[in-house]
C-alpha cells in the first residue's frame, strides 16, 4: 500500500462491544433446625457464602448467628441457643454460622418440650419492647421515651390519600433505590405486604410502631398498611425480588444487609447479596422485623410439633376480594331473582359486597350476578376485572338491546385491558396499584 492510498477500515471494529458474562449463581446451603428432645427437623434456611471484612469471602455458605436465633424466636416463641446436631452438642458460639444441622434449644434447657407456630397466619408477634435491640435504629429506637415527641407531622398533610400519593410520596423523599443506589428504574413496595392488610391491622401492627398511630393519620383499618413507614423504594428487578422473597433485610453490625435466602441459584445474589440497605429516616425496624418473620414461616419444614398455645389463626377474609373504596360509590344490591332452579353465582359473595340492607340469603341468576360485578367494575373505573368475568362479557351483553354502534371495539378493548392488568399482574403480585 502506498503512503498516500487511504487506509481501509471497512474490516475494523468501530467499537469494542463485549459479552457481559453471566455472574455465576452457586447453589445454597441449608442450616437445619431440629427440636432436641423430638429430634425432629422444623427449619430448613438457605444460606449463601458471604463476603468478609479485607476484601475476602467466605469459603462455605454461612449466615449470622443472630439471624438464626432471630428465626428460632420467631418459630418457637421462645428464647434460646444454638447447639451442633451432631457429636457433642456444643453450643454455637461463632458469629457465623455454617451449613450444618444443628438443635434449637429453648431457654438454653435440653429438657423444654416447646410447640411451635406453624404458619404466619398463626402466628402472634411479640410487643415492640420483646424484640432485640439490633432491630431498631437511633431514630426509632426499640423503646419509646415518655420525652419522645410526634415523628409523623410532615406525613399528616399529604395531599391525597390514595395508595399512588403515599407511593409517590416515598419516593420523592428517597429519590434512589435504598439497595443499589440506582435513580432509575424505580419502584416503591410494602415492607409489610399490601396481601396482608389483614393480617397486619388484626395483629394491631400499628400500636407496636415507635409512634402508635397510622402515618397519614386518616389510614383506617386494613387500609393501614399503606402507612408511609411501610414503604421502600426499590430498583425495578430488585422490588420484583423482594416481593418473590427473595431475600430479607437483616441487622449486622448497626445496619440491615440483604440476606437472600432462595433455595435455587439466585443470579441476583452474585452483585446484592449482603449489600447494606440505606435505611430512609421513616422506617421502623419493627415493620422490617415483621417482614423477616413472614419470610422465615416460609421455610418451616412439615413437622409434627404441637402447635404453639398462642396460636392465633388468622384467614384473608372474603370481603377483601372485593373491597370496596370509601372514595368511590357503593356497589349494587343483590336483588333476589324469581327464577327456580339456578344456581347462584352471587351466593359465595360477602355480604359486605352491596348496601348494607341488601339481602345476605339473595338468589340470582349466574347472567345477572356477573352483570352487577361487572356494572361495579365498571362504576369504580377499576381494570382488574378476573379475566373469566371479563370473558363472559362477551356472552352476556345482548347487542340489540345497547344502542352503542361501538359495543363490539368496547368489548375488546375491555378484554385487552384485561389481559395487559394480568400482565402487569405476573410481575407484581403483590402491588397492584388500586385506589384507596
Amino acid at each position: 500500500m502506498s503512503a498516500s492510498s487511504p487506509l481501509d477500515t471497512s474490516a475494523l471494529p468501530i467499537i469494542a462491544s463485549f459479552f457481559k458474562p453471566l455472574p455465576e449463581a452457586s447453589p445454597p446451603g441449608f442450616v437445619e433446625i431440629f427440636h432436641p428432645l423430638r429430634d425432629i427437623m422444623f427449619l430448613k434456611i438457605p444460606v449463601r457464602n458471604c463476603p468478609l471484612p479485607g476484601d475476602h469471602q467466605s469459603d462455605h455458605p454461612c449466615i449470622p448467628l443472630t439471624t438464626v436465633l432471630d428465626a428460632c424466636g420467631i418459630v418457637t416463641g421462645r428464647d434460646g441457643v444454638l447447639a451442633l446436631y451432631h457429636g457433642d452438642k456444643q453450643v454455637v458460639q461463632t458469629a457465623l454460622v455454617a451449613a450444618n444441622q444443628y438443635y434449637y434449644v429453648a431457654s438454653n434447657d435440653w429438657q423444654v418440650d416447646y410447640a411451635i407456630f406453624h404458619s404466619f397466619d398463626d402466628w402472634v408477634p411479640p410487643e415492640r419492647q420483646h424484640v432485640p435491640d439490633r432491630w431498631f435504629t437511633s431514630i426509632y429506637p426499640r423503646v419509646r421515651s415518655s420525652e419522645s415527641t410526634y415523628l409523623g407531622g410532615d406525613w399528616d398533610g399529604v395531599s391525597g390519600t390514595s395508595e399512588n400519593t403515599l407511593r409517590l410520596k416515598a419516593r420523592s423523599e428517597d429519590q434512589v433505590c435504598k439497595l443499589s443506589g440506582f435513580p432509575i428504574p424505580l419502584e416503591v413496595g410494602h415492607i409489610v405486604p399490601k396481601a396482608k392488610g389483614y393480617w397486619y391491622h388484626a395483629r394491631e401492627v400499628i400500636r407496636q410502631l415507635y409512634d402508635p398511630v397510622a402515618i397519614p393519620g386518616n389510614l383506617q383499618g386494613a387500609q393501614s398498611v399503606h402507612d408511609i413507614r411501610n414503604y421502600i423504594t426499590l430498583r425495578t428487578d430488585l422490588h420484583s425480588r423482594w416481593d418473590a422473597d427473595a431475600f430479607i433485610f437483616v441487622p449486622v453490625d448497626d445496619y440491615f444487609i440483604a440476606y437472600y435466602i432462595t433455595s435455587c441459584p439466585e443470579v441476583q445474589a452474585a452483585d446484592f447479596h449482603c449489600a447494606r440497605l440505606v435505611t430512609p429516616q421513616r422506617m421502623d425496624g419493627y415493620l422490617l422485623y415483621i417482614r423477616f418473620a413472614l419470610s422465615i414461616f416460609a421455610h418451616v419444614a412439615p413437622n409434627r410439633l404441637l402447635r404453639h398455645p398462642q396460636s392465633s389463626p388468622l384467614a384473608k377474609p372474603p370481603s377483601a376480594l372485593f373491597k370496596v373504596s370509601p372514595t368511590v360509590s357503593q356497589p349494587p344490591s343483590l336483588p333476589a331473582t324469581t327464577e327456580e332452579g339456578q344456581t347462584s353465582a352471587g351466593a359465595g359473595l360477602s355480604q359486605t359486597v352491596g348496601p348494607s340492607g341488601a339481602d345476605p340469603s339473595a338468589v340470582m341468576d349466574d347472567v345477572t350476578a356477573a352483570k352487577h360485578i361487572i356494572d361495579w367494575y365498571s362504576d369504580v373505573d377499576r381494570g382488574d376485572l378476573p379475566a373469566d368475568l371479563a370473558w363472559v362479557w362477551r356472552d352476556l351483553i345482548n347487542d340489540t338491546e345497547d344502542d352503542s354502534s361501538n359495543l363490539e371495539q368496547l368489548k375488546r378493548e375491555w378484554l385487552e385491558r384485561q389481559r395487559r392488568q394480568l400482565s402487569e399482574d405476573g410481575k407484581h403480585s403483590n402491588d397492584v396499584v388500586q385506589v384507596i
